[in-house]
């Protein structure tokens, strides 16, 4: 019978942030920081909505922002991220995007209301 230690063990080297992200695919994005806006008032249970530049996730509007924030290295995880690592990451953040290889393609967040469609 497995201990509790094997069993965190097992999740910690077995499960990562890729399986829990958010595709980039399904998140609701902008163009641009004027739709950002628009969106966040048609999704009230958003915290921020993406903005993608040329087919890219490169900055976010926050609701009650006046201006997009570029995503910066400081809010990127790698996908291979350990579950366990991205729950300490979250507790000082409320979001990370996720870094696959050189491209930001997808997102988790410690909230429960997250930017799906």
């Amino acid at each position: 019978m497995s201990t509790l230690t094997d069993t965190l063990t097992r999740l910690a080297r077995e499960f990562a942030v890729r399986d829990i992200m958010i595709p980039e695919f399904d998140l609701v994005c902008s163009s641009d920081a004027s739709e950002a806006a628009k969106l966040l008032d048609k999704y009230p249970d958003f915290d921020m909505i993406p903005i993608r530049t040329r087919g890219v996730l490169t900055a976010f509007l926050e609701r009650g922002g006046s201006a997009p924030r570029a995503i910066r290295v400081d809010d990127l995880v790698s996908d291979a991220t350990s579950i366990f690592d991205a729950v300490d990451i979250l507790t000082t953040r409320p979001r990370a995007f996720v870094l696959v290889r050189d491209c930001v393609q997808g997102y988790v967040s410690r909230a429960t209301s997250i930017s799906r469609t």
